[in-house]
């Protein structure tokens, strides 16, 4: 590996890396904006649609608040696409690419850099949300043509506020991406802080993934885990429809959502604790890294969230239980991400250094370090 400490020569090596070509961080920031900007404008159209002010407009609000989900998500693949590329061609001036890979890594862990770091994380799980959504306004669309509607309920209505739910959530995750920062460069953050110059000058071909990282199961593990994580977004969102609109058929609307969740939450904790197994040697499947614990929360949730979904739409059992654990489900997420990944808990999926502390010392040292956390932090509670 290639060291240098001098400042001008670790400037000059990541200038080579970048083989002349102009940088593409302005534009992945516009795309992180763009995102963010889509998905707060469907909310607000939804809104206006729901609250019957949008008949001032000279468009249907409806309409283009649908079209701004499917925008969305074509946002969401072209950052991934362009990551990806960033990723494969171990272009290092980027610093999320520096801290999570290295020319020397095989074809797989290149790939796997895009969600080995909390802004890729946090923009896998906020794109498997607005895909599921974009699914659920086209069901509802289908639906909607066909005109078949259960007795006593309004899909229409239901499709309207589950939608808008949903986009306060995606909102929220856009917020911490664009507090990120996610495509600032190297160079950039070597200036800002001289620690890190020095960091850097050591490691001039990259940080690269963790060993313990670099195995397949942990390629699959995150995508499939996070995913499970995201589908949450939908029952949730349904069960907040039924709160404000009291029409019973929120089950029949997400009881698919949250049996896909369900079957992405199992695999993600099973393949997790097979990992944990294998990879880190810790004696057994249940002896593992307290992020895959963590993940177990919002499972058990998520299994009595069936339970209760099947007792209401059979027997009106569980008025409220059932939407409280809707809730209950997608915060358990938020709480095991936020807990594992800011260093309150010690884990090697961490991203902040936690030493032997409280864990209110942990948890104040966590939100003051990073405004990022502190906005995940609030998600929790809102």
């Amino acid at each position: 590996m290639l060291i240098t400490s001098s400042p001008d020569g670790l400037k000059s090596i990541l200038i080579s890396k970048r083989g002349g070509l102009a940088p593409v961080a302005g534009f992945g920031d516009v795309l992180v904006w763009a995102f963010l900007a889509f998905c707060a404008s469907s909310a607000l159209l939804r809104a206006l649609h729901i609250l019957g002010k949008g008949g001032a407009l000279p468009f249907d609000p409806r309409r283009v608040s649908r079209l701004l989900i499917f925008a969305a998500l074509a946002d969401a693949l072209i950052l991934v696409a362009l990551w990806e590329f960033l990723f494969l061609t171990s272009d290092l001036s980027y610093y999320y690419v520096w801290s999570h890979s290295s020319p020397e890594h095989e074809l797989l862990w290149k790939v796997e850099g895009l969600w080995a770091g909390q802004e890729g994380s946090i923009f896998l799980w906020a794109a498997a949300m607005t895909a599921a959504l974009a699914i659920n306004e086209f069901l509802s669309m289908r639906r909607e043509a066909r005109g078949t509607a259960p007795k006593g309920s309004d899909p229409a209505r239901l499709a309207d506020w589950t939608a808008f739910f949903a986009s306060i959530a995606i909102v929220s995750f856009g917020v911490v991406l664009v507090a990120s920062n996610w495509f600032r460069l190297t160079l950039e953050t070597a200036e800002l802080a001289p620690f890190n110059a020095q960091w850097l000058a050591m490691f001039p071909s990259g940080r690269g993934l963790s060993p313990s990282l670099r195995t397949e199961l942990n390629a699959i593990h995150p995508p499939i885990l996070l995913t499970g994580y995201a589908l949450t977004v939908m029952p949730m969102a349904a069960a907040f429809a039924y709160l404000a609109t009291g029409d019973k058929g929120w089950i029949r609307h997400c009881a698919f959502w949250t049996r896909i969740a369900w079957v992405f939450l199992t695999l993600g904790v099973a393949i997790g604790g097979l990992w944990a197994y294998v990879t880190l040697d810790w004696g057994g499947y249940w002896a593992w890294d307290p992020v895959e614990v963590a993940s177990l929360l919002p499972w058990i949730a998520t299994t009595a969230l069936l339970h209760a979904q099947i007792m209401h739409r059979r027997y009106s059992m569980y008025p409220l239980a059932a939407p409280l654990l809707a809730a209950i489900a997608f915060s358990l997420t938020e709480f095991g991400t936020f807990v594992t990944r800011s260093g309150v808990w010690n884990s090697v999926h961490s991203f902040i250094a936690s030493g032997n502390v409280s864990l209110g010392d942990a948890l104040v040292k966590a939100l003051s370090s990073d405004i990022r956390l502190a906005v995940f932090f609030a998600m929790i509670f809102v």
